[in-house]
């Protein structure tokens, strides 16, 4: 019989030992991929479920922070494969110190994209339909959407950025809210106008409609944020409204026409700065 040499056994056993590690760390990390594979799909999942969700919040919150006032979306639906955006029942609420309303409301929003690589985001079209506004006026001629302007336009300049991303969507709409995008055509449908001034008595409201109203290459090469693009169209809407009652014939209207709605005029071109 010839001896084992023990260097030959201590040797397999260093072979097994490291083969053994080898398979036991390529499960490790094969486990380790399977699980990042499912988090990753789950969320990719959760995105393709929620992703509607995300946007109509991030819509609401980036509106809310331009308006300073309260602001509703009834649905937002994203369209991925189509590369479109449709948001339905879009409210703005009135400015503090008016009756509970809204100020502005849209029945929806279609927007078509072109290449989202871009930079800008290139926006083939974007349409708003059945815009209509509620103007409210108080003694002393303060008037809703005039405020309204006013908050807008103070947003601008102050470059509201909001209160800190504490939910999802708030995250969805801070990241949103640094892209740029340039609009090759905006389109806004004739708008449905109700002056309310029963301040002054019990009167009728006065309805008006506005012209359609057509914008194109909106934000350029530089293109601009969706607060800018939000601000643009709304602050279209309120002038539009604006120079509309400052042209109103009220000389047809009954008889016992309030002092506000006689004076619709003048307030008009006091606000539009024409006097």
């Amino acid at each position: 019989m010839q001896p084992i040499e023990t260097s030959r056994i201590g040797s397999s056993e260093r072979r097994i030992a490291r083969g053994a590690r080898r398979i036991t760390a390529g499960r490790v990390w094969r486990a380790l991929a399977i699980a990042l594979a499912a988090v990753v799909a789950a969320c990719a999942v959760f995105v393709w479920l929620r992703g509607d969700a995300l946007v109509q919040r991030a819509v609401e919150r980036i509106t809310s922070q331009i308006t300073d006032t309260p602001v509703h979306v009834g649905r937002a639906d994203v369209r991925l494969r189509g590369r479109a955006l449709h948001l339905a029942d879009l409210r703005v609420g009135n400015p503090g110190g008016f009756r509970s309303g809204d100020a502005l409301r849209v029945g929806s929003v279609d927007v078509a994209a072109g290449k989202l690589r871009d930079e800008p985001i290139a926006l083939d079209a974007l349409r708003v339909d059945a815009p209509a506004v509620r103007v409210e006026i108080q003694r002393h001629a303060r008037i809703n959407i005039a405020v309204l302007r006013d908050q807008i336009r103070a947003s601008a300049r102050a470059g509201k950025a909001g209160s800190p991303p504490a939910q999802l969507g708030d995250v969805v709409a801070d990241r949103l809210s640094r892209a740029h995008v340039r609009v090759k055509r905006l389109t806004i449908a004739p708008a449905h106008v109700v002056v309310d001034a029963s301040e002054y008595g019990p009167n009728e409201p006065i309805e008006l409609t506005l012209a359609p109203i057509a914008l194109a290459d909106v934000g350029g090469s530089a293109g601009m944020t969706p607060a800018e693009l939000t601000r643009t169209i709304s602050l279209a809407l309120i002038e539009a409204t604006l120079a509309k009652m400052a042209d109103v014939d009220v000389r047809g209207t009954r008889e016992g026409l309030p002092e506000a709605l006689g004076g619709l005029r003048r307030t008009g071109r006091a606000l539009l700065g024409r006097d």
